[in-house]
């Protein structure tokens, strides 16, 4: 699991499972992401991107360690303006090159690195040093 920042003001943790990810041939980057509650309870979900029109769609849910099928499953805007804009965040810092999707499985986890990951604003210190993710 690769913890990723998504924004100042969320109370989530967000984290993509990089062994998940997969660039398809009909343009969706599939992958699994973890969004961590501040009481520690924890959700999992199976999205995907369409960077051509810049939508994401939940599958499902991982309940009991099993997908479970979302009765809204249907394509969704990004919406770059909410506090959990974890959609959009990983749609410009790693798996879209503007409206295009990334192919390079190896660019898409360089871009996850967080020390190069720019989806949102990095958390540092005054000596520029990333924290807390």
């Amino acid at each position: 699991m690769q913890p990723f920042y998504v924004s100042p003001g969320t109370v989530f943790k967000f984290a993509a499972d990089t062994s998940s990810i997969l660039i398809a041939a009909d343009g969706v980057t599939r992958y699994t992401v973890a969004i961590t509650n501040p009481s520690g309870g924890e959700q999992v979900q199976y999205a995907g991107i369409r960077c051509d029109t810049y939508q994401w769609r939940l599958y499902g849910t991982f309940e009991n360690n099993k997908l479970v099928k979302s009765p809204l499953n249907s394509w969704n805007d990004i919406k770059p303006k909410v506090t959990n804009r974890y959609q959009t965040v990983l749609a410009s810092g790693a798996f879209c090159s503007f409206n295009t999707q990334e192919k390079s499985s190896a660019t898409v986890l360089n871009s996850l690195n967080p020390k190069s990951f720019t989806g949102g604003t990095k958390p540092s210190n005054s000596m520029g040093q990333i924290i807390g993710y």
